[in-house]
Formats: C-alpha cells, sequence, structure tokens
C-alpha cells in the first residue's frame, strides 16, 4: 500500500514525550508524518485554527492548563479539527469526557508502543475519514431532496415508483406528505388505485407497465383532474418511475 502524506500538529510541553511520539511516527508503514511541534498550548491552538492539519496530538496536561480543560478550550478555539489527545493520568470518565467533546481516541502515555501508536492513530484516522464523508453525502443527498421537492411543487409533478414484482408503489416523500401519510411510504397496488376514480384504468397501467414506452391515464385524483403517467424504462430491475401531474 503506498504511503500517503499526512501533516501532523504535536502540542505537547514535554520535549522527552515530544521525542517519542517522533520516533514512533518516523517508524509508522502507513504515512510520511510532516510533524510540527508546539510546546505552548495557545500557540499550538492558534496554528490549528489557522493552519490546515490531518492530525492533531494534543497533551492534556500544561501550566496553564490541566487535564480535560486543554481540550475543551482547543475545541472551543480551533474546532472541527481531528484531534487524538494524550496524557500521562488516566481515568474513566476523563476519557468518556474527551470523547463526548470532540476527540476520536485517547492514549495514555508509557502504555503503548510504536506499533499501537501508529495503528491507534491510522485506525482513528481512517474512522474520522469515513465519518467526514458520510456527513458530505448526507448533506448532498438533502440538497437534492429538497431541490426535488420544489420541482415538485413547482411543477405540480408528483413523483413515484413501481416496484413491478412485489406490485408496490414507492411515494415520493412529498406525494406521501400531501395525500397518503404511509409511514413507509410504500402502498400495494390495489391501495394506491382506490383515490383515482378510473381505478381500474389506473390499476391496469400500474400492471402493464412493461408493455408500453409511457402510458398516460386522465382521471381524477381526489376530486382533482390529473394525468397519470408511467415509464416503462428500467430505473433498477423491476423498477419503474412514475408521476401524477395535476391539470386543474
Amino acid at each position: 500500500m503506498e504511503k500517503q502524506d499526512l501533516r501532523v500538529l504535536l502540542i505537547e510541553d514535554n520535549t522527552g514525550d515530544a521525542f517519542i511520539v517522533k520516533f514512533y511516527l518516523d517508524e509508522s508503514k502507513y504515512a510520511n508524518f510532516e510533524l510540527i511541534h508546539e510546546e505552548d498550548l495557545n500557540k499550538g491552538i492558534e496554528l490549528a485554527a489557522n493552519q490546515k492539519f490531518d492530525i492533531v496530538l494534543l497533551d492534556l496536561h500544561f501550566a496553564d492548563s490541566d487535564e480535560i480543560n486543554a481540550l475543551v478550550k482547543f475545541q472551543k478555539e480551533a474546532p472541527g479539527n481531528f484531534v487524538i489527545v494524550m496524557t500521562g493520568m488516566y481515568t474513566e470518565d476523563m476519557g468518556l469526557d474527551a470523547l463526548k467533546l470532540g476527540a476520536q481516541d485517547y492514549l495514555l502515555k508509557g502504555a503503548f508502543d510504536s506499533k499501537v501508536f501508529n495503528n491507534a492513530v491510522r485506525y482513528a484516522y481512517e474512522r474520522f475519514k469515513a465519518n467526514k464523508e458520510k456527513e458530505s453525502l448526507s448533506d448532498v443527498f438533502d440538497r437534492n431532496i429538497n431541490r426535488f421537492n420544489f420541482l415538485q411543487e413547482l411543477s405540480q409533478f408528483y413523483y413515484f415508483e413501481l416496484m413491478d414484482s412485489e406490485q408496490q408503489v414507492f411515494l415520493s416523500t412529498k406525494l406521501n406528505n400531501d395525500f397518503f401519510n404511509c409511514e413507509n411510504r410504500e402502498l400495494s397496488y390495489q391501495d394506491f388505485v382506490k383515490l383515482f376514480d378510473d381505478n381500474e384504468k389506473v390499476l391496469m397501467a400500474l400492471t402493464d407497465v412493461q408493455k408500453k414506452p409511457l402510458t398516460i391515464v386522465t382521471t381524477n385524483f381526489k376530486d382533482k383532474k390529473v394525468k397519470l403517467m408511467i415509464s416503462n424504462n428500467l430505473i433498477a430491475p423491476q423498477q419503474y418511475s412514475g408521476v401524477i401531474q395535476f391539470l386543474d
């Protein structure tokens, strides 16, 4: 596996501990680490707030800020960084507090060798990256859903999908919220067509979806004139899409 280049900020006022960290990072088979060392907590926080670091290793014991207060101060003034905290004094409560405050891991000085240290840094960093990617994808998905719902409202088109093998209709969020209020947004074909005046014609359009490139049925839905349009283009195996267009 090709090594990646990672920039590390070490905020540690003990030169001996700093030397050990640098030695361990130099032995890593996971990455090439560029280490920036700052002994002063406030100067280290300033660096983290104004420069880009992949990893921050934060000691919790300083002359002017002891134990968990160092992390509290760091998170307040340099939020959003990937942080692993280190200390020579460990209690279970302190470890839990550190994780609750956003630290990715908690290392006890003197309790790890090079392999344990580098594995801890590696796995914590990979988890952090995966969570960031998940959050980013979730944000994109939410924005697209909002755009999709807005377009449905603007055009008076409501989207649904047919799961032909299961004889189920999957409703868009807006279609469900405006007219159906189903807990899981899924209806059987029979339940879906009940709200249409020409329900037999609509049911035939659903069940015969594979026979025509585009099936169009004009009918009434909830006392409103609508056009039901279903395409036989597959969007997934045995899954088709359709829209309800309001004509009034």
